[in-house]
């Protein structure tokens, strides 16, 4: 991936930003693919928002393939300490973690998943970091998101120390974003099992993830290529649903948030009569939010 794009590439890649993070765990972002062509103009490149101001560098010895699946991990001081396509970890040092991640049947050396994974610090241990990813299943040439599930890694001892799945019914692809419990110590997930009106709401907390409910919301999201995003106040959560709606149009589901008791009140839905898209997040002004259709500021 060329340098020269890396501007581009940090606009469109801010939309799909998930975790409210109060400290540094997002201020490394990894770019690029095909770091073996040892071609400047291809490869691996570490955003750094250390500063304020992003700073790009070339990671020689990058490998890693990554695409609408990106999620990257740092230290509460801002030191970058792992990053995923869904597919594979690397570390701090770009080396492969092996037989991490669940493996899921690959169509591309890259997962083509918006919101595929997700890095959260452990609320107990300062050294543990949990990875939350979906693993996908193939019916003929059409790939779903079977099962979500999770690994702990021991940052200090650089291995994995636990892995499990937690949901185990297909869920909405996408929709995997996290909200800082209102105890500032936990986290809120809440998955959409697909194609149904159930969401299923958890929270990581000292003794890991738990399940706190298995809600019916009253509406259902059909099952297509979607995100979610959490204001950054927590106030609200928004679901996007970006293919299944009209001649490739999408539908925004806007609700209220609860961060002390993930309750969560559908307000409205909108429909756009567009091309569809994944990315969104909410802006610091209030009540707006920014989608990657058409570039448009929504209030």
């Amino acid at each position: 991936m060329s340098l020269r794009n890396i501007i581009l590439i940090y606009s469109i890649f801010s939309l799909s930003h998930t975790a409210v993070f109060s400290q540094r765990y997002d201020y490394n972002w990894i770019f690029g693919y095909d770091g073996e062509v040892a071609d400047e103009n291809w490869g691996n490149i570490q955003l750094n928002l250390q500063n304020g101001n992003p700073v790009a560098t070339y990671i020689p010895e990058g490998r890693i393939n990554l695409f609408n699946c990106n999620a990257s991990m740092s230290s509460a001081s801002g030191e970058l300490l792992y990053y995923t396509n869904g597919y594979d970890l690397y570390d701090k040092y770009h080396r492969i973690l092996p037989n991490a991640l669940v493996h899921s049947p690959e169509y591309w050396p890259r997962l083509l998943l918006t919101q595929g994974a997700i890095f959260l610090p452990s609320p107990e241990d300062t050294n543990q970091i949990y990875l939350i990813y979906s693993n996908l299943e193939k019916h003929g040439t059409d790939f779903f998101v079977d099962s979500i599930s999770y690994l702990v890694i021991d940052s200090k001892l650089n291995r994995i120390i636990k892995k499990d799945r937690i949901i185990k019914e297909r869920t909405n692809v996408g929709f995997m974003s996290a909200c800082r419990h209102a105890n500032g110590r936990d986290w809120w997930m809440v998955f959409n099992v697909a194609n149904t009106d159930r969401f299923l709401k958890y929270i990581l907390e000292p003794t890991g993830l738990r399940l706190v409910e298995d809600w019916k919301s009253g509406f259902t999201i059909p099952d297509g290529v979607g995100a979610a995003i959490f204001s950054p106040d927590g106030k609200y959560l928004l679901f996007v649903e970006g293919y299944d709606f009209g001649q490739n149009g999408c539908a925004m589901f806007m609700c209220s948030f609860d961060r002390a008791t993930a309750k969560i009140e559908f307000l409205h839905t909108n429909i756009f009569d567009a091309p569809g898209f994944e990315g969104i997040s909410f802006s610091q002004i209030p009540n707006i939010f920014i989608s990657q259709m058409d570039h448009e500021c929504i209030r």
